[in-house]
This record gives structure tokens, C-alpha cells and sequence, in this order.
């Protein structure tokens, strides 16, 4: 598993639309539900998926982001609609 964050990031993005395509376009319930079938993650690495927030969105679909970014650099928040920024 890269232990860079945003590279985490990007990773959990790309299975939540492999797990919508699918599902029907539904999204998880949890990251953990993409866990083993659309993320390979070894169990021991599953906990940093804590490390980000994820949230369904009934009008966005979902939206994730980092949890905790470091002070002063922009969070990345990924959604079906594209990448936004904001100060963390």
C-alpha cells in the first residue's frame, strides 16, 4: 500500500466508481465495503482507510476527502463531479 495519503486518495476513489459501475450506480455504505473485491488491501493496512472521510451524498452521490490534512495545505475532495480544493 503507498503510504503517501493522496495517493490513498485516489486509489479509494477509482474502486467507489468501480463498486458504483458495478452496482448500479449505487455507492458503498463504507470504504470498508470495498474491501477485498474492488480495493486489495492487506488486513493490517485496512485501518488507514480511518484516515480519510467519506460520505454518501444523495445529490453529489459521495464525496472524499482526507480526514485530517496537514495545516496549511488544500484537502483534495474527489466527488462524481470532479476535484475541488479547500484550506485546510
Amino acid at each position: 500500500m503507498p503510504t503517501e495519503p493522496r495517493v490513498l486518495l485516489f486509489m479509494v476513489d477509482g474502486a467507489i466508481r468501480r463498486y458504483a459501475q458495478d452496482e448500479g450506480n449505487r455507492y458503498p455504505a463504507t470504504l470498508k465495503d470495498l474491501v477485498p473485491k474492488y480495493l486489495a488491501m492487506a488486513e493490517k493496512d485496512r485501518a488507514r482507510l480511518n484516515t480519510l472521510k467519506y460520505r454518501r451524498d444523495p445529490q453529489v452521490g459521495y464525496s472524499l476527502s482526507l480526514a485530517q490534512p496537514e495545516p496549511g495545505q488544500l484537502n483534495i475532495i474527489i466527488s462524481p463531479k470532479g476535484i475541488s480544493y479547500e484550506a485546510s
